[in-house]
C-alpha cells in the first residue's frame, strides 16, 4: 500500500477549515487521520484494518501524546505537508492514521473518503463513510470487481446475492447440475 508522506510540521489548515480541539488518546502526528473514540472522548488514529477504528471525525492539524491536547481539521481545505496528485480522490488506510489513494484500497476495506487533491498540495477534505467494506469472493459464479476502475469480468455462471446490513454480498452459488 502506497500511503501518503506526510511532512508533520508543513501540516496547515486552510481558511475555509472547520475545527475541533480535544486530548489525544494515544501519541498523534500531524496530518494523521483520527476520530474520537466515544468511550474515553478521547482522539485516536483511525485504522482501516482495526476493530472499532475504521471511521475518521478529522486530520491532527498538530502533533500529541497521551492527554495532550489536539487541534482536529474536520472540514475544509488543508495543506497536507504531502505531494498529492490533483483530482485523486484520498481515503482511510489500513495503516494507523494514514491516508491513501482509492487505487490503493483492498478486499475488507472500508470505504471511508477523506478528500479530493485540489492541488498537489491542498486537500479538500470532506469525509463519506457510506458504510460499505470491499469485498472479493473468487468462487464459482463470483463476481470478480475490480476496484478504482469500472471493468467488471463475470464467471461462466449467474452469481447470487444476498443483502446485509453493509448492501449487497456474493452468497456462495449452489451446486451445479451434472452435465
Amino acid at each position: 500500500m502506497v500511503d501518503i508522506v506526510v511532512t508533520p510540521g508543513s501540516v496547515v489548515a486552510g481558511t475555509n477549515s472547520t475545527r475541533d480541539i480535544g486530548t489525544a488518546g494515544e501519541t498523534i502526528t500531524a496530518g494523521q487521520s483520527i476520530y474520537l473514540d466515544a468511550t474515553t472522548n478521547k482522539w485516536m488514529r483511525s485504522d482501516n484494518n482495526g476493530t472499532g477504528t475504521r471511521t475518521v471525525h478529522g486530520i491532527s492539524l498538530n502533533g500529541a501524546s497521551l492527554n495532550q491536547p489536539v487541534s482536529i481539521h474536520k472540514s475544509g481545505d488543508i495543506t497536507i505537508g504531502a505531494t498529492l496528485v490533483a483530482g485523486t480522490d484520498y481515503w482511510l488506510s489500513g495503516t494507523a492514521g494514514a491516508i491513501c489513494p482509492r487505487a490503493d484500497l483492498v478486499a475488507g476495506m472500508d470505504t471511508i473518503q477523506i478528500g479530493i487533491a485540489k492541488s498537489t498540495t491542498v486537500l479538500s477534505v470532506d469525509i463519506q463513510d457510506p458504510g460499505v467494506t470491499l469485498a472479493l469472493w473468487l468462487g464459482s459464479g463470483s463476481i470478480k470487481v475490480s476496484t478504482g476502475s469500472s471493468r467488471v469480468s463475470r464467471s461462466r455462471t449467474k452469481p447470487e446475492w444476498r443483502s446485509t446490513s453493509r448492501g449487497l454480498a456474493p452468497t456462495r452459488p449452489s451446486a451445479r447440475a451434472p452435465r
